[in-house]
Formats: C-alpha cells, sequence, structure tokens
C-alpha cells in the first residue's frame, strides 16, 4: 500500500508500484491496466494521483494510451529508436575490453543506436544492481559480461530473476564471453575446452610427454581450459599434467616441476601468466625453447612483446563484439530465435616460444 506519511508524493510511490508489477512480469507487454477508477478504489488515493502517476510512466516510456481503449504496458521494442545498455569488465588491465567496445560501438553507431556501455567493476553484485536499475529504464536490448568467478547461490538466484523480468518484459539480452545455459539466454562466446585442447594437441605433435599448466581453478574460462588441455592430453597419451596454481608459489612450484619432476611443457591459462612463467625459467637459467616450451592464450598484446615471441591462442575479441551487437538487433527487431547462441573456434598463433622435445 501507498504511505501517505511518506514525504514521496502519492503519484511517485504509485508509478513505483507500477514499475514494479512491470518488472516482476505481473504486468507484461501488451496488458491493459486497471481503468481510473478501478486504481482508485483498489489504493485509496484521488483520480488525479493515478493519472499524474500513469502520466509520468507514459512519458518513461512504460505506458502508452490508445484513445477509447485505456492504458497499456509498453515493450521495449515498440520505441521508435533504439536504447542499448552494454555492461563490460571494463577494469580488466591485461585482457583489454575496449576490443569489445569497438566491435560493439562500431555496429551500435552504424543503426544509430543510443548506447550506454559501463563497468561490472568484476563484481557480480554491481552487475546485478546495473541490471536492476536498467529495468527501471525504456531499454531496448542489453549485452552483459559475467565475471570468471563462481557466483555464490545468493548472486546466482539474482541474477537469474533479473533475468526473468527481462524476459517479462520483453527485452531481450546476450552475453558475451560468458553463458548461463539453464536460463535460456543468448550468447557469444570462445570455446575455451577447444583451446585448451589445441595446446595439448600442438605439444604432443612436438614430442611433449610432461607438461605442467598454470592456471586458477576459481576462475570459470581457466577450468574450462585446463579441463580441455586434460582430456585432450590423455587423448594423446601424454601424461596427466602438473597442475601449478597462479599465486605467488608459481615460480617456486614451476621451478620444482622443471628441475624434479622433468616438465618439458607449459601451459599458461592466459597470456600474462605465460609471461610470468617464462620470465620466472628465464631468470634461473632455463632457456625457452630449448628447454621447456611455453604456450598461452588469448593472443593478448603481451605475446609479440616478450623475447622470443609468444605461442598462443588467439581470442577475436573485436569480432565477437561486433557479432554479439548485430545478434542483439536481430532479437530486438525479432529475425532470430531466442535463445541465440554462437561458438567461435580458437585458433592456434604460432610463434617462437614452443619448440620440439630434444629428448
Amino acid at each position: 500500500m501507498l504511505d501517505k506519511t511518506s514525504a514521496v508524493p502519492l503519484y511517485t510511490q504509485l508509478a513505483d508500484v507500477l514499475k514494479g508489477k512491470m518488472i516482476s512480469g505481473e504486468i507484461r507487454p501488451g496488458d491493459k491496466l486497471k481503468s481510473e477508477a478501478e486504481m482508485v478504489e483498489e489504493y485509496g488515493v484521488g483520480r488525479l494521483t493515478v493519472r499524474s502517476a500513469l502520466a509520468s510512466l507514459v512519458e518513461a516510456g512504460y505506458l502508452e494510451k490508445a484513445q477509447g481503449k485505456g492504458t497499456f504496458c509498453k515493450a521495449a521494442g515498440e520505441v521508435n529508436y533504439l536504447n542499448i545498455e552494454a555492461i563490460l569488465d571494463m577494469g580488466n588491465t591485461y585482457f583489454i575490453p575496449t576490443y569489445y567496445v569497438k566491435g560493439i560501438s562500431e555496429v551500435l553507431t552504424g543503426n544509430n543506436c543510443n548506447f550506454i556501455i559501463s563497468d561490472t567493476n568484476s563484481n557480480a553484485e554491481s552487475l546485478c544492481t546495473q541490471l536492476e536499475q536498467i529495468l527501471l529504464k525504456n531499454s531496448s536490448g542489453v549485452i552483459f559480461q559475467l565475471t570468471q568467478v563462481e557466483l555464490s547461490p545468493e548472486v546466482r538466484a539474482r541474477l537469474f530473476a533479473c533475468l526473468t523480468a527481462f524476459k517479462n518484459r520483453g527485452i531481450p539480452c546476450i552475453m558475451i564471453d560468458s553463458r548461463l545455459e539453464e536460463t535460456g539466454v543468448s550468447y557469444v562466446v570462445l570455446d575455451e575446452t577447444a583451446g585448451g585442447a589445441r595446446v595439448a594437441e600442438h605439444f604432443a605433435a612436438f614430442g611433449h610427454k610432461k607438461c605442467a599448466v598454470a592456471y586458477r581453478a576459481n576462475c570459470c574460462d581457466a577450468l574450462q581450459r585446463y579441463q580441455g588441455f586434460c582430456k585432450a592430453a590423455k587423448d594423446f597419451q601424454m601424461e596427466e599434467p602438473i597442475a601449478l596454481s597462479c599465486g605467488e608459489s608459481l615460480e617456486t612450484e614451476l621451478l620444482e616441476a622443471v628441475t624434479s619432476r622433468g616438465v618439458t611443457a607449459v601451459f599458461g591459462y592466459n597470456d600474462e601468466i605465460a609471461i610470468r612463467c617464462m620470465r620466472a625459467l628465464k631468470k634461473h637459467g632455463v632457456p625457452v625453447p630449448e628447454q621447456v616450451s611455453l604456450i598461452g592464450f588469448d593472443d593478448s598484446y603481451l605475446a609479440t612483446t616478450s623475447d622470443p615471441q609468444l605461442t598462443t591462442i588467439s581470442h577475436p575479441k573485436e569480432v565477437m563484439g561486433r557479432h554479439t551487437a548485430q545478434a542483439l538487433l536481430k532479437l530486438i527487431r525479432k529475425q532470430i530465435r531466442v535463445p541465440y547462441t554462437e561458438v567461435f573456434r580458437p585458433e592456434l598463433v604460432k610463434r617462437n616460444s614452443c619448440a620440439r622435445f630434444r629428448g
């Protein structure tokens, strides 16, 4: 009920109540709202309060009035222009998100869209808060990137509630570089598992049997790359890879694996970790690739600045950004069905950090 003792005007309170019902799905796009008389009776306010609340929602794009028919909940896709929101992990200094931004903005600008790109702050709760705020706007569609750290049950439930609300309001969403298949939300991703398998295949072709993988077990993409490597290593009859942590003990664990356990090839789950391994080996007189071969992942700017330059797996960031934005526009225009999914295949970029095993 409305609080008549509050400093917040009654028409604003009523507008918020109606917005809440639209967000939750109780009022869906296309639904006819109750008459002014019915709202006066239900909420115990005057007709002017009801009219002011409805007028504010019509102006904000939530509702539309049909002469002689009543007031209806308006679907975001029915507006004459498109307001797009993109929420990306902008704080990731290693994996520069500007490549995504370039691809996304190129497509949206070319289609006369209004768009805002904001930062997840590498925090799933921040992402949920921003999605909840978008639900209160007249948004046509949303692109968002999930954090790589596993979600807590509370945050997962909150995120699922947001995505259900978007579905109920008829606002298309698409995920980039992440997915939640159980939600039925569209996504564009790289096949991380296949990327890890491609690394193992290359090491096997060069005769390496004893390998190590430096990865973060609590990081979704790192875990998928590790799992892909392990499965392929087994298929190629390689020894089970030694798992190296990426914390402060990485250098110590790496040197022990090379000097005491006979490791001749190391897979860093991203280029940053691979370069860190390269520096540690060179510091202790272990030549790369003459004694130990190294492969990274992402084909970031770091891969070409090292000596030797790093063999790595490509990550088509700009292409994925462009493809994601194009798919969102097609979802908004109902040219493709929900959920839309696209999985990019990773490619090996051969440089100078990998050599044949010499016994």
